[in-house]
């Protein structure tokens, strides 16, 4: 019985002592382009009748001066991007940008096999957040943060 006891005691202390309090560290990144993809008439080439389909785009991340497709089948968006309708109603291509620790990290959005367009991004990096400030679409800048708080920007292809 008192070797019992003296377990109980003995793993209750050993718990006790592993864990930390506050290790819990919580993580924010903000790291997004929503765009609004139109055409030279102003329609909305994510919208029926859709003219730029899902599976056309991919989404390649530049990773040491190499084109990285990015595809992670454990994710609910596994090609980086998705296809949302934003609170006006317009579908809108929603893309998780690269936050590789380059200066600027560059995101390559591939509609068909012969076009591709260059997302550039800037961040400010602290402890535990990374938060997008600007974004260069085809080397024009989209997003400031300090003159907006919307990822959304519209592109005329």
């Amino acid at each position: 019985m008192n070797i019992l006891k003296l377990s109980f005691v003995l793993s209750f202390f050993l718990f006790s002592f592993s864990c930390k309090k506050g290790s819990e560290d919580t993580v924010n990144i903000d790291a997004r382009a929503s765009i609004l993809l139109l055409n030279n008439q102003s329609k909305n080439l994510l919208s029926e009748p859709v003219e730029i389909k899902y599976e056309d785009i991919n989404i390649y991340y530049m990773i040491d001066g190499k084109k990285v497709l990015q595809y992670h089948g454990n994710l609910d968006y596994p090609k980086m991007f998705r296809i949302i309708q934003d609170k006006d109603g317009e579908n809108i291509l929603d893309v998780y940008l690269n936050i590789t620790n380059e200066a600027m990290p560059v995101t390559l959005i591939s509609f068909s096999d012969s076009e591709t367009d260059t997302i550039r991004s800037e961040y400010r990096r602290e402890k535990g957040s990374v938060i997008c400030t600007k974004i260069w679409y085809n080397d024009e800048l989209k997003f400031d943060i300090n003159t907006s708080s919307d990822h959304r920007f519209t592109v005329i292809k």
